[in-house]
């Protein structure tokens, strides 16, 4: 029901924002347990909060699904994949630190949400922000499988970078995960 998108986008904006947070902190106490250097821990903070923001801006873009105006998303990926490109080619010129690169996906990210949220309060829907708990309710019991599916598929990707950071180091790993992408 399209006449319904401002209530979901704005119900599910409330809950992302709070799972956001929750994971934040799950994020902030792994990284406490381990004793990573200042600037590794910088990059891991930059970098989560580029997935936060393409975590909101995938809600956005579940309304060009709806809305059957998947161009719109391919427009955006187009945007974000020319900013990186450039944003790299630059911080690589100029020879700057990794920290430069996470940053280059935030500001890269930023730009994309504010492409999606403008095309969809402009052609499709404003958010309505409401707290209707039993609406929650059911968004979280419908959403609930694929919730879990989406965890579980995170961890058997990720426990290979994780065991391989235990027992041998980070460095391994950066050059696993370039070999393995």
């Amino acid at each position: 029901n399209k006449i319904l998108a401002g209530r979901y986008l704005g119900n599910v904006l409330f809950l992302k924002i709070i799972n956001l947070c929750i994971v934040f902190l799950m994020l902030h106490i792994l990284l406490g347990i381990r004793d990573y250097p200042v600037e590794a821990k910088a990059v891991v903070y930059i970098v989560a909060l580029s997935v936060f923001i393409d975590a909101i801006t995938m809600l956005f873009q579940a309304i060009f699904h709806a809305f059957e105006r998947l161009e719109l998303i391919s427009i955006g990926k187009i945007i974000k994949n020319a900013l990186m490109v450039v944003g790299a080619f630059i911080i690589t010129t100029l020879e700057l630190d990794l920290l430069s690169f996470a940053v280059l996906y935030v500001i890269s990210s930023v730009i994309l949400l504010i492409f999606s949220t403008f095309i969809v309060i402009q052609k499709f829907s404003k958010p309505v922000f409401e707290i209707d708990l039993d609406f929650w309710k059911w968004l979280i019991k419908e959403g609930a499988p694929f919730w879990a599916a989406s965890v579980f598929i995170v961890i058997i990707v990720q426990t290979d970078k994780i065991m391989l950071s235990y027992m041998i180091g980070d460095e391994a790993v950066g050059l696993y995960s370039a070999a393995y992408r």
